[in-house]
């Protein structure tokens, strides 16, 4: 069937992809979050609120900002800016649920809104305080269970003297 012959069983493309697990994402963005803030390219402005669908004054206002390349977070409800956004190459918009470690690490600035700074630092808090940590809680209130203890061996003591017949 097949020129020089073929493989009964022969190899198939494998994907070799990996996602880390939530609690790693998540720690990894609160890193990326707080290293900005550390190195002073998070800035949080107080509203976004443009009065007009327009790239060109969303444009002109983060050139005043100094913001050259930045990642502009607001509520998902502020369709004036996400319309003026969407068109200017080296800027993104991106609700607070939407944030993601591969889009921070993308852009030089991460520009949030108060209402968005509130709503990220919800649902990045640290939550090895056991506040809505289900699984620090259920470790907490686990009852200490008591050692069982080992069997113990006979000694010679205890073992009954064998009758001569």
């Amino acid at each position: 069937m097949f020129a020089g012959g073929g493989k009964a069983h022969g190899p198939l493309p494998r994907s070799y992809a990996y996602d880390p697990p939530k609690k790693v994402r998540r720690g990894a963005v609160r890193s990326a979050l707080s290293l900005y803030a550390k190195e002073g390219r998070l800035l949080v402005v107080e509203g976004l609120d443009l009065e007009e669908i327009k790239t060109g004054a969303l444009a002109a206002i983060l050139e005043k900002l100094e913001v050259p390349n930045g990642l502009l977070v607001d509520s998902g409800a502020n369709e004036k800016l996400r319309l003026s956004a969407r068109n200017l190459p080296r800027h993104m918009f991106l609700p607070p649920e939407g944030v993601n470690l591969y889009d921070v690490l993308r852009h030089q600035q991460l520009v949030l809104t108060e209402g968005a700074a509130r709503a990220l630092e919800a649902r990045y808090r640290d939550r090895a305080d056991g506040h809505g940590s289900t699984v620090a809680t259920a470790v907490r209130a686990k009852p200490a269970r008591a050692k069982r203890a080992a069997p113990q061996k006979p000694t010679k003591a205890t073992k009954a003297p064998k009758e001569d017949n």
